[in-house]
């Protein structure tokens, strides 16, 4: 899996181009082993995560550990202007602490929704 910045994938379904926020599957050849491959959109992906958590609809157990918590709360949703357009607009940023534990959720996000469970 893959994180970019682009903020949907067009997927062919019956003929119609569906919009996704990840990308179609890709298969690559690695050393004579298959492996999969696609990207995903990083900040929806994000957006989806928060609101599930917003809403309950995302659980963990209550005795995750201090680093855990601290990773989930290391990305917070900022101001960012883009610097070729000016433009201003929400980005998610992190604060500079890690934030592996918050991106495997998106991560997990992204794989439920692939398998159409949210």
């Amino acid at each position: 899996m893959n994180g970019t910045v682009k903020e949907e994938y067009v997927h062919k379904i019956r003929g119609r181009g569906i919009k996704l926020i990840y990308a179609p599957l890709e298969r690559h050849m690695v050393e004579g082993i298959q492996c999969l491959h696609f990207n995903f959109s990083s900040q929806r992906a994000k957006d989806v995560l928060a609101a599930r958590i917003k809403s309950g609809h995302f659980k963990v157990p209550h005795d995750v550990s201090a680093e855990y918590i601290k990773q989930m709360q290391a990305e917070s949703k900022q101001e960012s202007i883009d610097k070729r357009t000016g433009r201003v607009s929400l980005k998610w940023l992190a604060s500079g602490n890690n934030s592996h534990m918050w991106d495997c959720s998106c991560m997990a996000v992204i794989f439920a929704m692939i398998h159409r469970m949210i």
